[in-house]
């Protein structure tokens, strides 16, 4: 019940952002569970093409990145780093110098990352103390 009171006092459009970032994380989850992986990679480039605002400022781009973590940490739905560097790519696609990395660590067993960047410097998926080696970029 205190959620709902903190939702219903947030303004209308940070309420809008709220649940247009849950519904996108858990589609894109859904999606990843659901679909095969090239399926999945023609759906999200056909949501990445419709026209987006080229500019984020950074106390968006800080919002964003926090709603993402925090959604994700409150559902019981394994939100991990791969569904919210989708998320945050979704909304950051104008943005050319967004990139979204995907690496591997194959010391002792095989792990994978994901993680969103832009000029080399980590936005969300911040990168654990093992090391990744990049595999694929979605620029």
């Amino acid at each position: 019940m205190k959620s709902l009171s903190k939702f219903i006092a947030l303004p209308l459009h940070e309420q809008l952002l709220l649940v247009k970032t849950l519904f996108l994380l858990v589609f894109i989850k859904g999606c990843l569970v659901l679909l095969p992986f090239s399926w999945f990679k023609k759906l999200y480039n056909t949501l990445l093409k419709r026209p987006f605002k080229s500019n984020t400022s950074d106390e968006q781009l800080t919002r964003l990145i926090y709603l993402i973590k925090a959604i994700s940490a409150n559902l019981p739905l394994g939100l991990t780093c791969l569904p919210q560097a989708l998320t945050l790519k979704y909304y950051l696609n104008a943005d050319s110098d967004v990139k979204l990395i995907i690496g591997i660590n194959l010391e002792n067993t095989f792990k994978a990352h994901a993680w969103v960047e832009k000029h080399s410097k980590y936005l969300i998926g911040d990168l654990p103390f093992e090391t990744y080696t990049p595999l694929w970029t979605w620029s």
